[in-house]
């Protein structure tokens, strides 16, 4: 196995195991949509609602960025992976298969 092809098969796999932890994020962010907070509205606690309310959106908030950047960085990773292959063309002069 040449240099190249090792190159690219970590690329491949670190793109792999990035759209994995992408998608536990995602597995995981499914309990952050519930509508019931858990926190009823009894006297004085109004504010309390409102602060954990607004936590919640701004975690929704960051892990739809983490979701949104983990996905393309696997993409930019695969798409470097697959330019190893030409690497590989231009470095041997010789496609493979």
């Amino acid at each position: 196995m040449s240099d190249v092809e090792i190159f690219r098969a970590e690329l491949s796999s670190a793109s792999s195991m990035v759209g994995t932890a992408v998608h536990a994020l995602l597995t995981e962010s499914a309990d952050l949509d519930a509508e019931d907070l858990g926190i009823q509205n009894p006297a004085h606690r109004a504010l309390l609602r409102l602060e954990v309310a607004r936590r919640l959106r701004a975690l929704r908030s960051a892990v739809s960025a983490h979701v949104e950047a983990g996905g393309e960085l696997a993409a930019s990773a695969q798409r470097v992976a697959d330019r190893y292959t030409d690497l590989d063309v231009e470095l041997t002069g010789v496609e493979s298969g």
